[in-house]
């Protein structure tokens, strides 16, 4: 099965700089830039959350910059709450998490197998 990936720009909402967290749209039911249109009620995320790992830029291969808290489905989207590592933990995480908190970073791309 193809692995396809869906790049949504969205805001960070909910943050907490104490805990490194926020609140992000990982998917809506909107079409994507490549045509794709996955309703939130179809995600599957099971497997997804027995390693709830956020790579950069789906490089697996490197350590992950951030891992989800938390997931769920509202108002028709796929939401995630992200936590970053600190600088002590991952320096380049850390850069992550504040080009996000910054606004320099506006997206999140998904990876899926179409079912």
């Amino acid at each position: 099965m193809k692995l396809v990936h869906k790049i949504l720009d969205f805001q960070v909402s909910q943050v907490d700089d104490a805990q490194r967290t926020f609140w992000a749209v990982a998917s809506t039911g909107q079409m994507d830039r490549q045509g794709d249109v996955i309703e939130a009620g179809g995600w599957q995320v099971d497997n997804f959350l027995k390693n709830p790992v956020i790579p950069w830029a789906h490089d697996y291969a490197a350590p992950p910059v951030a891992k989800a808290l938390a997931v769920r489905v509202e108002g028709g989207s796929l939401l995630f709450q992200a936590q970053f590592p600190t600088a002590e933990e991952y320096a380049f995480a850390d850069t992550i998490y504040k080009l996000y908190r910054g606004g320099y970073l506006r997206a999140f791309s998904v990876g899926f197998a179409p079912l």
